[in-house]
């Protein structure tokens, strides 16, 4: 009868305290591809950095100019908030006032304080 240990392999011994050097030619290569990664991360960045100038200018310049930024479309007018801050200079309570305007009261009065401003 055969031994267990003879029908199984063994794995290969290891190679142990060996050092393994690289050539010049390697390290050359390693530091190319470094210096690869690092310039197309630079372009990466400077790429996002332009993109999101572009992105900027573009909602100063419409914000300016006056026109839709995206959102939600108010649904309470202006003067509808100017009517409102009118009743509230009369005596009316604020939040009456804002809740007969279908918003909450931090809302009126955001919408109050941009309009005074």
């Amino acid at each position: 009868m055969l031994s267990s240990k003879a029908t199984r392999s063994s794995p290969p011994p290891r190679a142990q305290g060996y050092r393994f050097s690289t050539s010049a030619a390697e390290k050359s290569t390693q530091q190319l591809v470094s210096m690869l990664f690092t310039i197309l991360a630079a372009l990466a960045q400077m790429e996002n950095e332009i993109k999101r100038e572009r992105i900027t200018d573009s909602v100063k310049k419409r914000r300016d100019t006056g026109l839709n930024c995206g959102g939600y479309p108010c649904r309470i007018t202006g003067s509808q908030i100017r009517n409102a801050i009118r009743l509230v200079h009369s005596g009316e309570p604020a939040a009456q006032v804002a809740r007969d305007l279908g918003m909450s009261r931090a809302t009126f009065c955001r919408r109050a304080r941009a309009i005074t401003d």
